[in-house]
């Protein structure tokens, strides 16, 4: 028999974790009248926190950029790679200056991060606070944590369902290490043309100051991501029990009148859309816990098997495909972005139901969600199908 049980909440968090929890723990409901009140309210937040992004990389960038123009005269006229004493000395002071300016960009940025998430989470929270239990309330502000720290999802299995099931490590590693160099390449191309196309007409040591606005911007949308994540975390609660009674047809507060195939069907779909992110998102694991709550799914195997579940797509009854269908995209939009994996499993998922390969049905989701806007059910309903 499968190993169905779990915990919402991690069972270890990291020190960043614990230390962001603590931010969170004097956070009160915040008064919004209304869904969209609290939405118009998160992007006042938004806004906010990535304008102090900007200027934060900005000031990191600036204080490199001082610090290479007062040591400038210590380089000479020579080639910069014939070492001397000197030389060295202006390394030690970019070098060191740079290396503590970004400690203090970066404590600022998770420091500001997490104050703006804890003030979503307070806006959500005076949304739905009476209607979850304290596990998921703490799985949910442990979410949005995350979200602001840019910690990946868990990794950890959970409900019988393993997220690494088939990755790549080696692949995983090249794709951390490759968004880590992002920032500094881009920099260093912005200073080659310059200095390029400048040649002498700017001097050496002014260079730096042409990446403080590649700095700032860099900030201002990496703070874009995670705040847009750190809503779409905040409104999960809001949103994914909702959208999942929705596709199921369940009556407000009730069971669906759905049998046990197709439980499983929807219940696939989501643990296969988590496998897809190599990650346990939150939204997801509400959804899971919804379709839990109505089907016995202890005696299912194998809820992460995508050739099973393709299987049963085969043989299933139009209707049930449909739901399956519907599934998948919900839970596609549901974790933030489409992933190319995640468009991969779906286009397979339309294969075997035989209908064409579309994703129509996913971006009404996502444009929805993305938008925040409310009553996303009832203006769905005629593009569920399609």
């Amino acid at each position: 028999m499968p190993d169905t049980t779990g915990s919402l909440t991690p069972a270890r968090l990291s020190a960043l974790e614990r230390w962001g929890l603590r931010i969170f723990s004097d956070s009160e409901p915040a008064h919004a009248s209304d869904l969209p009140s609290a939405i118009a309210q998160m992007r006042a937040v938004e806004r906010i926190a990535i304008l102090r992004a900007v200027v934060a990389g900005m000031a990191s960038g600036l204080a490199t950029a001082v610090a290479a123009l007062l040591a400038d005269s210590l380089l000479g006229e020579g080639e910069v790679v014939v070492l001397t004493a000197d030389k060295l000395k202006y390394w030690a002071i970019v070098v060191g200056t740079t290396a503590v300016a970004s400690a203090v960009e970066i404590a600022f940025l998770y420091w500001d991060g997490l104050r703006a998430a804890r003030r979503i989470h307070a806006l959500a929270q005076g949304l739905c606070s009476s209607t979850h239990d304290d596990e998921m309330h703490d799985a949910w502000k442990i979410s949005l944590v995350r979200a602001a720290l840019e910690i990946p999802n868990p990794r950890d299995p959970v409900f019988g369902i393993d997220p690494m099931r088939g990755a790549s490590k080696p692949r995983l590693l090249i794709a951390a290490f490759v968004y880590k160099l992002k920032v500094g390449i881009t920099s260093f191309l912005v200073k080659l043309v310059v200095k390029r196309l400048g040649g002498r007409i700017v001097a050496r040591g002014w260079l730096e100051f042409f990446a403080i606005p590649v700095l700032g911007a860099w900030n201002g949308l990496v703070c874009s991501w995670y705040m847009r994540e750190a809503r779409m975390r905040a409104l999960g609660p809001v949103y994914a029990k909702d959208f999942i009674s929705f596709v199921s047809g369940a009556p407000a507060g009730g069971t669906p009148a759905l049998d046990q195939t197709v439980g499983t069907l929807m219940a696939r779909a989501i643990a296969l859309t988590i496998v897809a992110n190599r990650g346990v998102h939150t939204n997801l694991l509400l959804c899971l816990e919804q379709v839990r709550s109505w089907h016995d799914l202890q005696s299912v195997p194998d809820l992460d098997d995508e050739a099973r579940f393709l299987t049963d797509l085969t043989k299933a009854w139009p209707d049930h495909q449909s739901v399956a269908l519907t599934t998948l995209a919900v839970a596609a939009a549901l974790d933030g972005q489409v992933s190319r994996a995640e468009r991969r499993l779906i286009y397979a998922a339309q294969d075997a139901c035989g209908v064409p390969r579309s994703l129509a049905n996913v971006s009404a989701w996502e444009e929805r969600l993305r938008a925040g806007l409310p009553s996303s059910c009832g203006a769905l309903k005629a593009t569920s199908t399609s």
